[in-house]
């Protein structure tokens, strides 16, 4: 078992910059403006086979309608190939994306109402908190590999600071550690973290069978059109970076992982191969891999762009308590910040009045 990296919170999908339109010519008086060509008319989404299925309005909060149209305009711009939907796949997904489509506002609206705006100076002190917080090993990497290119750690933290959506999700961070986690028990245990692997002891044992895959990754998160093609440009650098210099992988990851939006590179847990255990995309690209080798190019899936490094197998171990205990114990703070975050959503719903018009299942 192995434990997530940081809490994947709502402010993910906060990261997105928008693109502001263009700025109208001047008309210096000698011609007259070109008339405006009227707008096409919105495609009606009621005769839609995939999302014509759902009523004209999903939900109800606060007096407002979140509509088909809006939801619709949500779910392409997270997922833009319409190829990806079918009326089933539709079905199955909308209510998980209409609760976070709403959750996103409410949780933004409260952030804004707290005073948690982005900015560079906020983005900056939360890198330097999780850099610190990294292990020795972690943080020399990091070190070697940032003065590789920058005069110094400050000057890359001044860069990525600048970020527009990091900035973003630095705030979204701030704002749920400093307003909710800090009000919420999150100490764990000893004995809550034995009992869960006396409990679980299946999950700390390596099995690893023949046809175990075992990858680490450099991943970047990238939902967006936009986001997708600054990850792929920067990825695409990595990747050229690696072909030189193939021992430097780890160093890449560990740099990625100190990133909001690289949280996730590092080992990535193992897999069987057409066990549907991860993204189709990120399994065809790992099961052609040898042990050592890297993706020669970036790999999209629907979490965001990936460089997959295979990994050897490992044997058959049980691993004790001691171990596993701080990884354990990460990992279960890390869950239990999961279900104070699920339990913060559910009262601004709450307090919001939301209502849903389509059938929602229990989310846990």
């Amino acid at each position: 078992m192995r434990a997530g990296a940081v809490i994947v919170l709502i402010a993910a999908a906060f990261c997105a910059v928008a693109a502001a339109p263009a700025k109208p010519a001047q008309n210096s008086g000698k011609t007259k403006p070109a008339a405006a060509k009227p707008a096409a008319p919105a495609p009606d989404l009621s005769r839609d086979p995939v999302w014509g299925q759902f009523p004209a309005v999903m939900a109800e909060y606060r007096g407002g309608k979140v509509t088909r149209e809006e939801f619709v305009r949500y779910v392409q711009a997270a997922q833009p190939n319409p190829k990806k939907w079918s009326r089933a796949s539709a079905a199955r997904t909308a209510p998980g994306l209409l609760k976070g489509m709403i959750d996103e506002r409410l949780f933004a609206e409260a952030q804004k109402k707290a005073g948690y705006l982005p900015s560079a100076e906020r983005t900056r002190t939360m890198l330097r908190e999780k850099y610190a917080a990294l292990p020795e090993e972690t943080v020399k990497a990091i070190a070697l590999e940032v003065m590789r290119k920058e005069k110094s750690f400050d000057q890359f933290l001044d860069r990525i600071s600048r970020n527009p959506g990091i900035q973003k999700q630095a705030a979204a961070d701030a704002f749920f550690r400093q307003e909710v986690l800090a009000k919420a028990n999150l100490k764990i245990t000893d004995q809550e973290a034995r009992n869960f692997y006396n409990s679980n002891r299946w999950g700390f044992r390596f099995s690893d069978s023949s046809r175990s895959v075992r990858t680490t990754q450099i991943m970047l998160d990238a939902r967006t059109k936009q986001e997708k093609q600054a990850a792929r440009s920067e990825m695409m650098k990595f990747a050229r970076e690696l072909k030189k210099n193939p021992g430097r992988f780890n160093a890449l990851a560990a740099t990625c992982a100190l990133r909001p939006d690289g949280r996730l590179s590092g080992p990535v847990a193992p897999f069987e191969p057409n066990r549907k255990q991860i993204y189709a995309a990120y399994e065809k690209a790992a099961v052609k891999l040898r042990p050592g080798e890297i993706t020669p190019e970036p790999v999209e899936t629907e979490a965001g762009i990936h460089l997959i490094r295979r990994d050897a197998v490992q044997g058959n171990r049980q691993h004790s308590y001691e171990e596993v205990r701080e990884e354990l114990m990460a990992y279960l703070r890390e869950r239990r910040e999961y279900e104070v975050l699920a339990n913060y959503l559910s009262g601004l719903e709450k307090a919001a009045g939301v209502k849903f018009h389509i059938a929602m299942p229990e989310f846990n």
